[in-house]
């Protein structure tokens, strides 16, 4: 029993013999989900254009808004773009970094837009605010899991500029909740990382079972080669 358990453990060493096909392979995963996220910031964000439609704020809030939008639309045409063309492998890296910017910018840019009417006395915005990333933050903890950290950039993007705020802010229990939006943040990280780290082992292992099966039939199709030759020089002189 224990010998097949440790038979599907792998070590480092194996995981990073397949690192090579592994990544591309992440990253075009995480691209095809990432068109279904985008629209969904879409939504919020023109959402925001209604909650923040007051005389004091609806000029800033429609420039940052208006800015963010657009910025959404050119990420879902290069997404659509790098999932309807064959990319390179040696392109397939700087299409992965562009990920770990693309998350961080929009964890950034609902800070600013939601503090922006924060700042102009919009009632509830920063709970509003809350409850959008921190359900983002779940759903980045359970969609973004091929790249390591990923995750954990829109998490830390989107959470700790609250944190500092409440740190700051003269506001009644501040600090007692800048305390648990920094430990959630310790705790999604957390979670992220071996979620990632049990995704690639789970890949890896496909790739280790792929070899497994491919040169099991290699040695299969040179088993019956070899009978087959055998067969034919004994009945050589028999005849």
């Amino acid at each position: 029993m224990g010998n097949s358990n440790n038979a599907t453990v792998l070590d480092p060493e194996e995981i990073d013999k397949y690192s090579d096909k592994i990544y591309p392979e992440c990253v075009r995963i995480l691209y095809r989900v990432r068109a279904r996220t985008i629209l969904t910031h879409i939504s919020i964000v023109l959402a925001t254009l209604y909650t923040g439609w007051t005389e004091e704020t609806w000029f800033s809030n429609l420039l940052l808004v208006s800015a963010f939008f657009l910025y959404l639309l050119f990420d879902l045409y290069s997404t659509r773009k790098f999932n309807s063309s064959a990319v390179p492998d040696e392109e397939i890296k700087s299409w992965g970094r562009r990920l770990y910017y693309n998350l961080a910018v929009v964890g950034l840019s609902y800070n600013i837009i939601y503090m922006n009417l924060a700042f102009h006395g919009v009632e509830n915005a920063m709970v509003y605010l809350i409850v959008i990333t921190a359900l983002f933050s779940i759903g980045a903890v359970t969609i973004h899991i091929y790249l390591k950290g990923l995750s954990s950039v829109y998490i830390i993007s989107a959470m700790v500029p609250q944190s500092v705020y409440y740190l700051v802010a003269d506001v009644e229990g501040g600090v007692i909740f800048s305390i648990c939006l920094a430990t959630f943040v310790v705790g999604m990280t957390i979670i992220g990382l071996q979620i990632n780290n049990n995704a690639i082992r789970t890949l890896a292992l496909n790739h280790l079972l792929q070899d497994a099966k491919e040169k099991a039939e290699n040695a299969t199709k040179l088993k019956d080669k070899f009978v087959s030759l055998v067969s034919h020089d004994l009945r050589g002189p028999i005849s």
